[in-house]
């Protein structure tokens, strides 16, 4: 698909339609111009559906955004600011929560959501003193699609969790001197949280 297209896709991620064919199904979601294609493959990656729609807003300014990374100003001074911010990671209130009897957290995905959020602010504290925009997004993707598939084990990432994860991925990008609009959301791209 992504060769007939002209480009590789810009997420995978495991099916749960197409049940009728075989337990282990994914998705590859491409961009063509302002069009997203949806393939959908069976575990033996042979094409089983297409699914065309128009690209949203959000993934035009991501689109965007990304055409602009040369323009951002990362400030290799404010790796300080970046690794204060680990002190809003949430998992210590999902655990409060949890020992307080709510059955949404368990501990084997807070600790790898909590691992997963340390390596964030690793990679983007790493990316500041670098002054590597790209490195900051791919960053927050990669934290994105981790919680995309803690979120899809159990459903624990409900509203208040998302607008906890929203809030500090938000703030460690913003720390890092990497400019977003006021009402831009970096996650949007990729979060299905």
């Amino acid at each position: 698909m992504a060769e007939k297209l002209g480009t590789g896709p810009f997420r995978e991620a495991k099916s749960s339609t197409l049940p009728e064919y075989s337990a282990q199904r994914f998705d590859h979601s491409h961009t063509v111009g302002n069009m997203v294609v949806i393939a959908k493959y069976d575990a033996d990656l042979r094409l089983m559906a297409v699914y065309l729609m128009p690209a949203d807003r959000t993934m035009l300014r991501g689109r965007r955004q990304k055409a602009s990374l040369p323009k951002h100003k990362i400030m290799p001074g404010n790796v300080d600011k970046v690794e204060a911010l680990r002190g809003q990671i949430p998992t210590p209130r999902w655990r409060r929560s949890m020992v307080e009897g709510d059955e949404l957290f368990n501990e084997a995905d807070i600790a790898v959501a909590e691992a997963a959020l340390n390596a964030f602010v690793d990679t983007v504290k790493a990316a500041t003193s670098q002054r590597d925009a790209q490195a900051i997004q791919a960053a927050v993707k990669d934290i994105v699609l981790a919680i995309n598939e803690i979120n899809g084990r159990n459903g624990m990432i409900e509203t208040l969790e998302r607008d906890e994860l929203g809030t500090l991925i938000d703030a460690v990008v913003r720390a890092s001197g990497f400019s977003l609009q006021d009402d831009e959301d970096i996650t949007a791209e990729w979060r299905e949280w």
